[in-house]
């Protein structure tokens, strides 16, 4: 499932594309001209957008670096429609900010595996994004918990030796309560052995 924004002022192509696409299971919202296009976008949340070179009121290239430059669809992968005879239009598809094209007459398969291959990685971007959130929301709370502990605590890593046996432990951060009990300064140990940040021997 994925939403998709066709944008294309030629009846026929509207038509063969709508058929390919609802086939396939997707939502689908179609924009004759640019005007139209950039309303629908705010409004259909599009997970993939269907461009056409040419449009009555904007010519897609104008229209990709206008979506391109919205946070709410910068990120939204666009695959433009083009003429096959026009070289200088595919280049310039990338230029733009394109991430593919599709040439006329429609090859269906062809169209529809781009598409698949486009939503697909949308979807697992989005889906890293997501845990890349969940992640640094996660971090943020222990570091606040770390941070606003009464206890004095010091986070370390291990050191062993080739036998390996722990022989150190490295100071990879401390939290103020520990500065309060110690004296120590997080600056002045953090990255240090705690034979030298603390200057004593490490039991066996």
């Amino acid at each position: 499932m994925g939403n998709i924004l066709i944008i294309d002022n030629s009846p026929e192509n509207l038509q063969i594309l709508t058929e390919l696409t609802a086939g396939q299971n997707y939502q689908v919202y179609t924009a004759k001209t640019a005007e139209e296009a950039i309303e629908s976008a705010k409004n259909s949340s599009p997970d993939l957008i269907l461009l056409n070179v040419w449009l009555p009121d904007l010519n897609g290239f104008d229209l990709c670096k206008q979506l391109k430059s919205d946070d709410a669809t910068k990120d939204v992968p666009v695959i433009f429609i083009c003429s096959p005879d026009k070289t200088s239009d595919k280049a310039k598809c990338f230029q733009v900010g394109g991430a593919d094209f599709v040439t006329t007459p429609f090859q269906p398969e062809e169209v529809v595996a781009r598409i698949q291959t486009h939503l697909n990685t949308r979807l697992m971007r989005t889906q890293i994004d997501r845990q890349e959130a969940i992640m640094r929301s996660t971090e943020t709370s222990f570091r606040n918990l770390f941070d606003n502990m009464s206890e004095g605590v010091a986070l370390h890593e291990l050191i062993y030796n080739d036998r390996n046996k722990p022989v150190n432990y490295r100071i990879l951060s401390i939290n103020p309560a520990f500065t309060i009990h110690t004296g120590l300064k997080k600056e002045l140990v953090t990255g240090k052995l705690a034979t030298d940040a603390f200057a004593t021997d490490i039991p066996p």
